[in-house]
Formats: structure tokens, C-alpha cells, sequence
């Protein structure tokens, strides 16, 4: 069996088109919806700054404190992955205080957003491999990689964009290593400006 020459050609294209210059918040009115309908800011307004704020090329990091229950998931991490996929494919680290949370925001948040958000479940990978609890991949070649903070997990490979979940809950040492901080933000040096970190 052989590929469709034509198929090839508009997967292909989406990747040379250049991309879309909008913020994280009207990445997520444009493409992000919920069981509930389409993603509006004005749900959680007070959150449209700080995700403002991820894609500002003079800041190297961005960290939001807030109470629980405020949107603050929903516009820094979900939203976030949204724009990632649909305006600035690069790969993406999110970091979990523990490998069950990941699994957890894996199926119960990204899953969801896949399920309900035609036009980025159609970025997924058709590979066998593409969807799975800690790595989701794109037609684009960027993965989103959802792990727990270990020296492993946050050593070795480069992010453009790396994101750490809950960090109140995270150890003040990762391995020996330092904090959390520290080595994700390492991760997005070679990225330069483009390069940020979100706690």
C-alpha cells in the first residue's frame, strides 16, 4: 500500500504556512472548546494577562499565584498546549508534582480538549504511537510530553516551552540538582527569546 500523493501534500502544506500571531487567550476563544461549548476569556478574565504574558518575547518566565478553583489550569496549561499546537509548534514540557496527576491531566484535561476541539484533535499524529497518557504528537513533529519532576524528566532534551504544574507541591530539590525552576527553565535556553517557563 502506498501513501495518497495528495494526502501528503496537504499535511505538508499546514507546515509551511507561517504562523498565526495571536496570544494564548485568543488561541483559546478561536480553537479551544469544553464539554460546555466554546472557551470564552470573559469566564475567567482575570486570568487573560498572565496568559498574555507566555507569549511576550521579553519575558523569560511567567508565574502565576492564585487560589484554587480560578481557571488558572485552564488558561496557563490546557490553553497554553492549544496555542502551542496551533500557532507556534514546538515541543512543550509539562511537569506534574507526581506521575499520577500527569496521568490524570493527560485523560481528564487533554483527552477532553482533544475530544471537544475539532480543530486541534485534527493536529494529532494519525501514528499508532501519537496519543498516549504521558506524550501527545502532532502532525506538526511536536510532542507535549506530561511527566513528574525528576532529574531525568528535566535534564537532557530542550523545550521551547516548559510548564510546572501545582509547583507549591513540588520537593525544593530535584535529585540533587536544584529546584524545579532551575532545570526547567535550563531546558528553553537554546530557544532564546522564544524560549519560556511557567510556574
Amino acid at each position: 500500500m502506498f501513501a495518497d500523493i495528495g494526502q501528503v501534500a496537504r499535511d505538508v502544506s499546514a507546515l509551511l504556512r507561517p504562523a498565526e500571531r495571536l496570544t494564548v487567550p485568543e488561541a483559546a476563544e478561536r480553537f479551544v472548546r469544553t464539554e460546555s461549548g466554546q472557551w470564552s476569556n470573559g469566564l475567567t478574565y482575570y486570568m487573560v494577562e498572565p496568559a498574555e504574558c507566555l507569549t511576550r518575547r521579553d519575558l523569560a518566565g511567567v508565574v502565576f499565584a492564585g487560589p484554587a478553583r480560578t481557571g488558572k489550569t485552564q488558561a496557563l496549561s490546557d490553553n497554553w498546549g492549544a496555542h502551542t499546537v496551533m500557532c507556534d509548534p514546538t515541543n512543550m514540557l509539562l511537569v506534574f508534582p507526581t506521575a499520577d496527576i500527569a496521568q490524570k491531566f493527560s485523560e481528564q484535561r487533554f483527552d477532553k480538549m482533544h475530544r471537544h476541539s475539532p480543530s486541534i484533535r485534527r493536529e494529532l499524529s494519525p501514528a499508532s504511537n501519537a496519543d498516549n497518557i504521558f506524550r501527545k504528537k502532532y502532525r506538526s513533529g511536536m510532542n507535549i510530553n506530561l511527566v513528574s519532576p525528576t532529574k531525568n524528566s528535566l535534564s537532557g532534551l530542550e523545550y521551547a516551552k516548559v510548564g510546572l504544574i501545582d509547583y507549591d507541591r513540588f520537593a525544593e530539590d530535584i535529585g540533587g540538582d536544584g529546584d524545579a525552576w532551575k532545570l526547567g527553565s535550563k531546558r528553553t535556553q537554546t530557544f532564546l527569546s522564544r524560549g519560556m517557563t511557567m510556574a
